[in-house]
């Protein structure tokens, strides 16, 4: 499951429908709090978060997760609005992403960062 993080209700609905329109189980949060409870009950395999959000920012999720062992592992696509030299703080994320972003980038950074699952039974073998 891919859990997006963004306060910003417009940019999780975009991102959702595109990941879910391939394919992917995507669960929205819109703060670092909802995320944490969401983390706390389900298998996340990739965490994509904003990285300025009111109350605890994307950068202070990310350092609670890098700090807990069942968490630490969780890949991570930050986002933000802003370059990625100008993001001070920890650059303990996996991947990042400068908003707007073009889908293709979106789509490029999860198949990167996700592991790969189980094959697909209906699935032709390739020739």
């Amino acid at each position: 499951m891919i859990l997006l993080v963004d306060d910003d209700h417009a940019m999780t609905d975009i991102c959702a429908m595109l990941l879910m329109a391939h394919g992917y189980d995507v669960v929205v949060a819109n703060s670092a709090s909802d995320a944490l409870s969401i983390i706390s009950s389900h298998r996340v395999e990739l965490l994509i978060s904003d990285c300025a959000m009111p109350r605890k920012s994307g950068l202070e999720l990310i350092h609670e997760l890098r700090a807990g062992e069942k968490t630490r592992a969780i890949p991570i696509l930050l986002m933000s609005g802003t370059e990625e030299g100008n993001v001070t703080g920890s650059r303990n994320y996996d991947g990042f992403l400068t908003k707007p972003f073009p889908a293709q980038e979106l789509l490029a950074h999860v198949r990167r960062l996700l592991p790969p699952g189980p094959p697909d039974p209906g699935a032709k073998p390739e020739d």
